[in-house]
């Protein structure tokens, strides 16, 4: 399942519409681009959101009234930072993923690579996108949801293809995507903040761990599903432990 909301592009021309006469095509998203580059400098730079839109302004190069046109405030620059934050991880996170053959591998990479994004290089830009994103989920919910649904979309077609092979146990994928979407996020966010002791790599092999027991089908739940289709089984499921026998 893929979001068709709006992206912050798409709000930037609607909203430049709005507030111009001028066509978009003659203008170009130039100038948004220009200014959200500035803006993830900035933060890159300063280790947070501290910088002012005067800040950005001078740096993008554009007037203040090209800012106000394309964003109309800061937190609305700050929403469209996060959105394309995540999504380019995303990018090179399901990229990543398709490099491994087995449905599970690919899962464990699309849980795991975003919490070890946390000790890269732009550590300025992630804490800053770290600080910002609850304060933005109070006041712009639906949002803020728009912009990590690439994130829940691909934990949740991993999760369906792990359960279409038998090898993973699905009871509504969205709804799974969508907590282990928190779990991830709230472990990146401690790790940025300095708040979690443990390095990004042990963090995201306990996320992993924890998600893979989660979702793994046990030898009772498989012997009693088997029993309702009335499917007599020797043995547990392949791949799990066997059942100590009765004396």
């Amino acid at each position: 399942m893929v979001s068709d909301a709006p992206g912050w592009r798409d709000r930037v021309v609607d909203r430049s519409i709005a507030r111009s006469t001028e066509s978009l095509k003659a203008r170009g998203l130039g100038p948004a681009t220009r200014i959200l580059e500035a803006a993830i400098a900035l933060s890159t730079e300063s280790s947070g959101a501290s910088f002012s839109i005067q800040q950005v302004v001078e740096k993008a190069d554009v007037a203040l009234k090209t800012f106000y046109r394309h964003f109309g405030s800061k937190d609305a620059l700050l929403l469209a930072m996060l959105e394309e934050s995540i999504a380019e991880s995303v990018g090179v996170i399901a990229e990543s993923a398709l490099q491994q053959s087995d449905p599970v591998e690919q899962l464990r990479v699309i849980i795991t690579e975003p919490i070890m994004r946390a000790e890269e290089g732009k550590a300025g830009y992630e804490l800053s996108v770290a600080r910002e994103h609850f304060r933005l989920l109070e006041l712009f919910p639906d949002e803020i949801e728009r912009a990590v649904a690439p994130y829940v979309d691909l934990v949740e077609s991993a999760i369906i293809r792990c359960a279409e092979s038998g090898r993973l146990r699905s009871v509504d994928a969205h709804q799974e995507a969508d907590l282990i979407n928190l779990l991830v996020l709230s472990t990146f966010h401690r790790l940025c903040l300095k708040a979690l002791k443990d390095p990004p790599a042990v963090a995201a092999e306990q996320c992993w761990d924890f998600c893979f027991r989660a979702l793994r089908p046990s030898v009772v739940a498989v012997s009693s599903e088997k029993s309702k289709r009335g499917v007599r089984s020797a043995s547990p499921t392949r791949g799990l432990p066997s059942s100590p026998a009765k004396r």
